[in-house]
């Protein structure tokens, strides 16, 4: 490689390393590295406990649960996430401090005339935006694993509680239990007990 390319390939580099700081140094980049490492701080946990060889169906399922409650509660949580990064860095503000103008919609009928426009400041676009969207998908995602598990945890409850349950409510148990499985559990079906 000659003197002048890689002279020029260091200038790339350089300004690309320039234009990510920048971006890096933006309040915007400093609030999700906060939300991120509080998320996934949680997630990390919960799922450590999921993989866990002694872990039963029931205390996976509110380990999920649990973890649902925790991201949905982050929702309201924006101020406090944007006040620690302000903190962390005092000197970073919003990219976009300007207000800037949003169409709402852009159909329209013959009567209504023009949309009205909303205007946003940096700070509520990004909530709007950027943060509220993760929050509610992780959410939405978390809601469908967290019900499953609380399906199948309802479905083999029966045998958590053996202990507890009179005759009656086993039966009731093993019935419905064999209506689910028909293909795999006859209900009428007895094992002879073996003697020791």
């Amino acid at each position: 490689m000659t003197y002048l390319a890689r002279s020029k390939a260091a200038r790339e580099t350089r300004d690309e390393a320039l234009s990510l700081s920048r971006k890096m140094g933006n309040l915007e980049f400093i609030i999700l590295t906060e939300i991120w490492s509080t998320v996934l701080e949680r997630i990390d946990k919960t799922s450590n406990y999921l993989q866990k060889e002694t872990i039963t169906l029931d205390v996976a399922t509110n380990l999920l649960t649990s973890l649902y409650d925790f991201i949905t509660n982050l929702r309201d949580k924006f101020d406090n996430f944007e006040s620690s990064a302000k903190e962390n860095n005092p000197e970073s503000d919003y990219k976009d401090l300007s207000q800037r103008t949003r169409r709402r919609s852009s159909r329209q009928s013959f009567f209504d005339g023009s949309a009205p426009s909303v205007q946003l400041n940096g700070k509520e676009r990004f909530n709007v935006e950027t943060f509220l969207p993760i929050i509610d998908t992780l959410s939405v995602h978390l809601k469908q694993r967290q019900s499953s598990y609380e399906i199948v945890s309802q479905r083999f409850s029966l045998f958590f509680h053996l202990k507890t349950l009179n005759s009656e409510e086993i039966r009731q148990g093993c019935k419905e239990f064999s209506q689910i499985y028909h293909e795999d559990v006859n209900e009428k079906e007895r094992v002879p007990l073996q003697s020791t």
